[in-house]
């Protein structure tokens, strides 16, 4: 799959420039413009996207994990959240996003970004994306279900249709699904229509 590479140098000045690069992969033919910027939702202590808050073509919003079920453990590293469980079986992991700045209410296109292991035919995995303004009453925008084609490797998985509504201030995307030891997410994308 060919991968959209944003690089962001910072740290620049006119005698010094601090070489820290801050790259994120996302599919292929997908960009954002000023009008019509994607919306990252970024998992993590310390997100490599953290640069592209200043990209008018990319909102990010950081996230955490609201809840989890049936694993034995959900860590969260610098840049990804792991969800483990020995042996072969299905478990929940859920995120949250707050929405500050709110993004563009509108129509967006899903997408997943993780890795994990299993038989990718036997390990299909459900994502649901909720959104509202009260975190006791979210609703349901979309439900997809999304498969891999190789473990333990990175990819986007392209999900379906979600709506943004105006009053929108919090996201939660809910994933369910059978897996062999771990999964491993980065991020989730929404791309506007």
């Amino acid at each position: 799959m060919n991968n959209l590479r944003i690089l962001v140098l910072v740290g620049c000045t006119a005698i010094f420039c601090t070489a820290l690069i801050y790259a994120v992969d996302f599919p292929a033919n997908v960009k954002g413009t000023a009008e019509k910027p994607l919306v990252l939702l970024e998992l993590g202590k310390q997100p490599a996207s953290a640069a592209e808050k200043d990209n008018a073509g990319v909102k990010v919003y950081a996230g955490e994990v609201s809840s989890h079920m049936g694993d034995e453990y959900v860590s969260v590293e610098n840049d990804e959240v792991i969800a483990a469980k020995k042996g072969f079986d299905e478990w929940i992991v859920n995120f949250r996003f707050k929405l500050e700045p709110k993004p563009k209410a509108g129509d967006y296109n899903f997408y997943a970004k993780w890795k994990q292991g299993g038989d990718p035919a036997a390990c299909p995995q459900t994502f649901a994306v909720y959104a509202g303004n009260d975190p006791d009453k979210l609703e349901e925008r979309g439900s997809f279900v999304i498969k891999y084609s190789t473990g333990w490797q990175y990819e986007w998985g392209a999900g379906g249709a979600v709506k943004i509504k105006d009053a929108d201030t919090i996201i939660e995307v809910r994933n369910s699904g059978k897996g062999h030891d771990a999964k491993v997410f980065d991020s989730f994308l929404l791309v506007p229509k």
